[in-house]
């Protein structure tokens, strides 16, 4: 499998369902193109805390920084993560998540209107 890409809802004053439309983490990560706006809900039903990796595609000075690590606490509602700055947009303009294990985790991305 490869990573894959996961597909946006867009927000709106009737607002967003968030007791469905989740996806399942995967084995290889997800990916989404990003332009400022976009919040990921991440929620994790199992009974070990888990993180989210977000690849920072820069370097400074020659040096390779760090991915941004995020803990889903177990057994947890709604995480909420975002919006995500420039700095972690790959060369196609995509954001790359990673996860620790998959077990329990799914995420729900979503897309704030320009105000």
């Amino acid at each position: 499998m490869a990573r894959t890409d996961l597909t946006s809802v867009m927000s709106s004053m009737s607002g967003v369902d968030l007791t469905t439309g989740f996806t399942a983490a995967n084995v290889d990560g997800h990916m989404f193109a990003d332009h400022g706006r976009m919040v990921l809900f991440a929620k994790n039903t199992d009974g070990t805390a888990k993180q989210l990796l977000f690849d920072i595609p820069v370097l400074i000075e020659g040096q390779a920084v760090p991915d941004k690590q995020v803990t889903i606490p177990a057994i947890t509602g709604f995480f909420l993560i975002g919006p995500f700055k420039p700095v972690y947009r790959q060369p196609n303009g995509k954001v790359n998540i990673d996860y620790s294990a998959v077990t329990g985790v799914s995420v729900k991305l979503v897309d704030l209107p320009a105000a």
